[in-house]
């Protein structure tokens, strides 16, 4: 389990002298991915991407950086909530109940 908070550019210098790509530049914009919400203490963190790449509409996921390995896992489902504050809640609700796994899902 993570024990260091670690900021999104220490994130990603980790990720990269792995080996890993996810926040590479071609990734990012691939996707369009933008970080909505910084990592918390338990470093997650929530993103935005194109929904079905219109460029219109944005939905949100939620992602943990796991220190272990620098690997950044998605907690749920891609793109599973269509609102920020609905992410944000879900992080919230997590974190209370400190169930962070790789297979993690609020309920």
């Amino acid at each position: 389990m993570n024990d260091l908070k670690l900021s999104i550019s220490e994130m990603k210098r980790k990720n990269k002298e792995t080996g890993q790509s996810w926040f590479d530049k071609g990734a990012i914009n691939f996707f369009g991915t933008r970080i909505e919400a910084p990592p918390n203490a338990k470093n997650i963190f929530i993103t935005s991407e194109w929904s079905n790449f219109n460029n219109e509409t944005r939905k949100y996921t939620l992602r943990w950086f796991d220190t272990s390995t620098s690997e950044v896992v998605t907690l749920g489902n891609f793109q599973q909530y269509h609102y920020l504050s609905d992410a944000k809640r879900a992080r919230k609700e997590m974190v209370i109940r400190d169930s962070i796994t790789k297979d993690s899902m609020p309920a």
